[in-house]
Parts: C-alpha cells; sequence; structure tokens
C-alpha cells in the first residue's frame, strides 16, 4: 500500500484524491490490525493507565460508531466522569471526543460513498440520525455536499480501478 501511495503522480488527474484514498487504506489497516490484536499485544508497551484509558475510549467509539454516542455514555463504559475523560482525551490526542467522534463518522461516510451507498444510507451506517445534520456536518468538514463527493468519487474510482490494472 505504501509502494503505490508513493508511487501516485502528482501530474495525474485525480491524484489527489488516489492519495487520499491510500492514506485512508493504510489508516484503516494499522486500525484493524490493532483491533484485532490480542489485547496483551496491545497493552504490552503502554503500562501509562492513561494511555489504556485513551485506547479503550478509540475503540469503544471505534466499535460503536452508529450508536448514541454522548459523553455521558462513553464515560459511563470507561468507568470516568465526564470531565475527566475529556481532559485526557484532549491532552493524549490532541482533539476533543466530539470532533473525533465526527471526523471518524465523516470517515466512514466517505467510505460508503465511495462505494456507491445512498447518502441517506450513508448517513445511517455512519451514525448520523438527521439527514439535514450529516449533510450540513459532511459539506463543513470536507467542503462539498455528500452526493458531490459520491460523484466525484466515482469517476476517481473508474480511474483509480484503471491505474491499479
Amino acid at each position: 500500500m505504501i509502494e503505490k501511495y508513493e508511487s501516485l503522480e502528482a501530474q495525474r488527474y485525480g491524484s489527489d484524491i488516489l492519495k487520499k484514498v491510500c492514506y485512508i487504506e493504510i489508516l484503516t489497516f494499522i486500525s484493524e490490525v490493532y483491533l484485532t490484536a490480542p489485547v496483551p499485544l496491545r497493552t504490552q508497551h503502554s503500562s501509562n493507565h492513561s494511555i489504556r484509558i485513551v485506547a479503550d475510549t478509540l475503540e469503544y467509539i471505534s466499535s460503536n460508531l452508529t450508536a448514541d454516542l454522548s459523553l455521558d455514555n462513553i464515560a459511563k463504559h470507561i468507568g470516568l466522569s465526564k470531565y475527566h475523560l475529556c481532559k485526557l482525551f484532549k491532552d493524549k490526542t490532541g482533539t476533543t471526543i466530539n470532533k473525533y467522534i465526527v471526523s471518524c463518522r465523516i470517515a466512514k461516510a466517505k467510505s460508503l460513498l465511495s462505494s456507491r451507498s445512498s447518502v441517506t444510507n450513508a448517513c445511517q451506517e455512519s451514525g448520523f440520525h438527521d439527514v439535514s445534520h450529516f449533510v450540513r456536518t459532511f459539506h463543513n468538514a470536507v467542503g462539498v455536499s455528500p452526493g458531490k463527493y459520491a460523484q466525484d468519487n466515482k469517476n476517481a474510482k473508474v480511474y483509480y480501478e484503471e491505474y491499479i490494472k
């Protein structure tokens, strides 16, 4: 995957989108390796309790992306007050829990839209429960509407499939 990323030519049409797709594939692969690793392997290098709490929070969010991910629910699952969890998460990751949830949901929606899912389906399967809120949030994060993103990526996917042949 990394070789494919590095080999993309900057001059070719759509290469910026292809690089982003490859980058997301790499991050997804790393995430899958981490989440499927045995628990002792995942925690053997992180003796720091706060890092384990943040890792558990990340895993919980990833596993429950379509559920109600309120701070109260997450904190209850982790076993900390929501204030302590928010501070700890921000200190270790540099972002807030809510921003992280939105970015995960947007990434999931982008993946679904790239695989020709409808906007409504991408909205529901990525954890947004209101289409208008999804469209507004997606547009603010990505810079285009979900429908335009799906259309642009349909064209890029054809180019990408030709490229990897």
